[in-house]
């Protein structure tokens, strides 16, 4: 479960750096990649983990 979060959180940084790089606004980029993270599912709810698990 740990190595789940830290490749969830290294995935998300790295959407924010290539959409930070391509819309050259970090702002727009970091915002963009913590949005793409939400939609793909990248950050469950425990709730949402435990239903998956049974």
């Amino acid at each position: 479960m740990k190595n789940n979060k830290i490749s969830s959180l290294c995935v998300t940084i790295l959407w924010c750096c290539a959409f930070g790089i391509s819309l050259r606004s970090w702002t727009s980029g970091i915002c963009l990649g913590i949005l793409i993270g939400i939609m793909f599912g990248l950050f469950d709810s425990e709730d949402e983990r435990k239903d998956k698990k049974q």
